[in-house]
């Protein structure tokens, strides 16, 4: 007696196996979401039963508790505007690919109505130079800071430096 129902349950495990591989199989997607005890499980069952992979990461990581990113300050020579940019590398780097970026582009800068227009549609890598080149201005590279990193709370309300 005991035998057979062993082989039963073995046959079951074997089909349940089965059906949960060829649901595997047949996923509509994957969704990426953050784990939160209780909730994200709940979400998971929900995504499964139409057909959605669910993968959960960890809210809190090691980077976001020990990196803190610096704000960089880079200033126009010939008007008011100010570049105030977020970054979590070395400042000399990221400076350094600005002014890059801005050495790559053509020197001369006489252009047509169409091709101004033209140009003011072409997008960068930086706000910094896409002023620089729409408006044909120089950027005061000396000038370029870290602003102060005091902790502080930024407009979305999260914690810098």
């Amino acid at each position: 007696m005991k035998k057979v129902k062993e082989q039963r349950q073995e046959n079951n495990n074997k089909k349940r196996d089965k059906k949960k591989k060829e649901e595997k199989e047949k996923t509509k997607g994957q969704v990426v979401i953050p784990y939160v005890q209780g909730l994200s499980e709940a979400v998971d069952r929900v995504m499964c039963k139409h057909g959605v992979a669910v993968a959960m990461k960890p809210h809190m990581t090691l980077r976001r508790l020990l990196v803190h990113p610096k704000d960089k300050n880079e200033t126009c020579k010939n008007c008011d505007s100010v570049f105030i940019g977020e970054t979590g590398r070395l400042f000399g780097t990221r400076l350094e690919e600005h002014m890059k970026e801005i050495k790559e582009l053509p020197n001369e800068r006489k252009y047509t109505r169409s091709e101004r227009k033209t140009s003011e549609r072409t997008m960068h890598r930086s706000a910094t130079t896409d002023h620089h080149t729409q408006l044909n201005h120089i950027i005061d590279w000396e000038g370029a800071n870290i602003r102060s990193l005091t902790r502080r709370q930024d407009r979305c309300g999260r914690p810098y430096g």
